[in-house]
């Protein structure tokens, strides 16, 4: 008979510790994945930063390029006044 109880017992006993075992190790995984979660979050917001940043930097650009084409067309005109200009002089002296 006790060598029955002694057998329960270290059952029990190991059964416990398996249980216990199991608990924490869960508990462990848990706060690891939300520690990969918490550094994947952070990673996110980092590359959604750096994209705003694009997102203004091509802003300006385009802004720039916009400017840059209005300036080119009143050159072009100017140009082409001073050419006629230019033209009307040389037949004055012809």
């Amino acid at each position: 008979m006790e060598n029955i109880s002694f057998a329960i017992l270290c059952s029990l006993i190991g059964c416990i510790g398996t249980i216990m075992t199991m608990s924490r190790n869960k508990q462990k995984d848990t706060k690891d994945e939300v520690e990969g979660i918490t550094k994947i979050n952070q990673e996110i917001k980092y590359v959604s930063k750096g994209v705003d940043d694009i997102k203004y930097n091509v802003r300006d650009i385009t802004k720039n390029l916009n400017d840059m084409n209005e300036r080119l067309i009143r050159v072009e005109e100017s140009c082409k006044s001073a050419h006629k200009r230019i033209d009307g002089i040389e037949k004055e002296n012809v």
